[in-house]
């Protein structure tokens, strides 16, 4: 997600940190092509820890 698009669901790159810091994601940079620009992306992806503490978070807008 672009950062603004991050920003507009109240999620900032500081708490992305915290999560794979906490073990709760993961990160992998990767390239791909944009039009004819080859660019750097980082893949987030939640981790089994981390999907259950989000299944569980109420008020949340993926939550319950």
């Amino acid at each position: 997600m672009h950062r603004a698009l991050l920003f507009a669901y109240g999620i900032t790159v500081e708490m992305l940190v915290r999560l794979i810091d906490a073990g709760l994601a993961t990160a992998t940079a990767e390239r791909m092509v944009a039009g004819n620009k080859t660019i750097e992306v980082a893949r987030m992806r939640i981790t089994e820890a981390g999907g259950g503490r989000w299944r569980r978070c109420r008020g949340a807008p993926w939550g319950p």
